[in-house]
């Protein structure tokens, strides 16, 4: 198991931060002080998961980036992602 330094993890957490912020077609809406961003917590939790593994030397910094193109057509409704029993699932989007 992969134990981060508390810079090593803001650094993560900065990096999906400016991911995210970099798309444009990212939906949030707000409810008082809630923010409903599904689609930004399913891609940040993606990508952390893959961050962690490229981290941990387990993907080559290439394939977090092909992770990264399936992030970018998950946020453009090409594919939809879900966790299913701890694992990601990736499937045609029907929108």
């Amino acid at each position: 198991m992969l134990v981060l330094t508390k810079e090593t993890e803001n650094k993560v957490k900065k990096y999906i931060f400016a991911f995210l912020k970099s798309k444009q077609s990212i939906r949030h809406s707000f409810d008082d002080n809630i923010i409903y961003a599904r689609k930004s917590f399913i891609a940040a939790s993606f990508i952390r998961y893959y961050l962690f593994k490229q981290i941990n030397k387990e993907i080559s910094k290439q394939q977090f980036e092909q992770y990264l193109k399936t992030v970018d057509c998950f946020l453009k409704n090409d594919v939809e992602i879900c966790w299913q029993y701890g694992i990601i699932k990736v499937t045609k989007s029907n929108l």
